[in-house]
């Protein structure tokens, strides 16, 4: 049967799946993998349904978490059409410099 253990790790969440003949095999399984076991419950054999959802879930949470700008520059979000006018002068600066130097 297939069981899911939760528990801590180096203080985060983790979770196991586990394929174990009882709830106590499939805990000493979560404990021999260095997991402080907080709980064990099995999965029903169904539960395809269950698994979309979550993934869909997982994907919303990631889509709505992800940041608008994530490109900052001295503390401020900066464009993608800014941050491209920075490289360019950064390069262009590089080229002077390169220039100056004489290896150009």
């Amino acid at each position: 049967m297939l069981y899911v253990v939760r528990g801590k790790s180096n203080n985060n969440n983790r979770s196991l799946r586990v394929e174990a003949n009882s709830a106590e095999e499939a805990e000493k399984i979560g404990w021999k993998s260095g997991l402080f076991v907080t709980e064990v419950e099995a999965v029903e054999t169904s539960s395809a349904e269950r698994v979309m959802e979550k993934i869909g879930d997982a994907v919303a949470r990631a889509w709505r978490y992800t940041p608008a700008n994530a490109f900052k520059a001295w503390g401020r979000s900066v464009s993608s059409s800014q941050m491209s006018t920075l490289l360019v002068l950064a390069a262009a600066t590089w080229l002077v410099d390169l220039h100056a130097l004489k290896f150009l």
